[in-house]
C-alpha cells in the first residue's frame, strides 16, 4: 500500500514538472533591453544659444563640451546620454568661439536612466518640425527645376544625383552642424511629404523663394537623432527672389 502511495507521488511530481516545463517554454519571455553604454555626467557651465544650449560637463575626472537642442539645464545637475555626435573643431558663429571637440546628443535623460525598449529599437530621428503645408504657395518652375512631389515620388531616380529645386523658404536653421538647415515648399506634396530640408552656407529667410542646386541624399543618418529619409545637400542658391 505504502509502495503504491510513493509510486502515485512520484507519478504525479514528474507530471508537475514537466507542466511546469512546458508553460515556462511557450511563456512568451519580455522583450529585454540591449545593452547600450550611458554617459553620465555632471554639468559644469552651460551657455545658451539660439538653437542650442551649449553644456561643459565632467564625466568621471575628464571635461568637455556637448551640445543639445534647447534645454533647461542647472549647473551642477546630473545627467544621462547614449546617442551623440562628434564634432571636431566646431565654430559656432553665434557664440564667436571654435570648439576643439564637441559633442551633439540626442536626448539628455536624468542620471541613471536607461533609454527605453522604443527609443533602442528603433533608428534615431529627429522630433518632426511643426511645419505644415501651405497649398496657398504658387512657385514658377525655372528650366531644368524638378518640383518636390515630383522628387519625393521619384527619389530612387535623383539618389546621389546633383538637382534643381524652386521653392519658398518657411523654415531656418542657422549655424547647427556648421551649415544652416533650410526648409522649402513649392505648393506641391506626394504622400503626405511636401517639405524638402536643404542644408547650404547660404544665408535665408522665411519668405525667401530660392532656386538650389544640390546633391539629393536618400536615408542619411548624421547621428545625434539626424535621420532624414531624403535631404539635399551642399546646395548653392543659383537664384533669390
Amino acid at each position: 500500500m505504502k509502495l503504491k502511495i510513493i509510486i502515485s507521488s512520484l507519478a504525479l511530481l514528474v507530471i508537475a514538472v514537466l507542466m511546469f516545463l512546458i508553460l515556462k517554454k511557450e511563456k512568451p519571455e519580455s522583450a529585454s533591453i540591449p545593452d547600450v553604454p550611458m554617459h553620465t555626467v555632471k554639468i559644469e557651465e552651460v551657455i545658451t544659444g539660439t538653437q542650442y544650449t551649449y553644456l561643459r560637463v565632467k564625466e568621471s575626472r575628464n571635461e568637455y563640451w556637448i551640445a543639445v537642442i534647447n534645454e533647461d539645464v542647472k549647473v551642477g545637475s546630473k545627467w544621462s546620454y547614449a546617442d551623440a555626435l562628434l564634432m571636431e573643431n566646431f565654430p559656432s558663429k553665434e557664440l564667436n568661439r571654435t570648439f576643439p571637440i564637441i559633442y551633439f546628443v540626442s536626448e539628455l535623460l536624468p542620471a541613471g536612466s536607461k533609454p527605453n525598449q522604443e527609443t533602442v529599437a528603433a533608428p534615431l530621428q529627429p522630433s518632426k518640425p511643426n511645419i505644415k503645408f501651405n497649398q496657398d504657395i504658387e512657385i514658377q518652375p525655372v528650366d531644368g527645376s524638378i518640383s518636390i512631389d515630383s522628387l519625393f515620388k521619384n527619389q530612387a531616380t535623383y539618389a546621389d544625383t546633383k538637382v534643381k529645386v524652386k521653392g519658398q523658404v518657411v523654415k531656418v536653421n542657422n549655424e547647427v552642424m556648421d551649415r544652416n538647415w533650410v526648409h522649402i515648399q513649392d505648393g506641391t506634396e506626394f504622400g503626405g511629404k511636401f517639405d524638402l530640408t536643404v542644408t547650404t552656407t547660404a544665408t535665408l529667410v522665411v519668405g525667401d523663394v530660392v532656386v538650389f542646386e544640390g546633391i539629393i541624399h536618400l536615408n542619411k543618418d548624421f547621428g545625434a537623432g539626424y535621420f532624414y529619409e531624403l535631404i539635399m545637400e551642399e546646395a548653392v542658391v543659383l537664384k533669390k527672389d
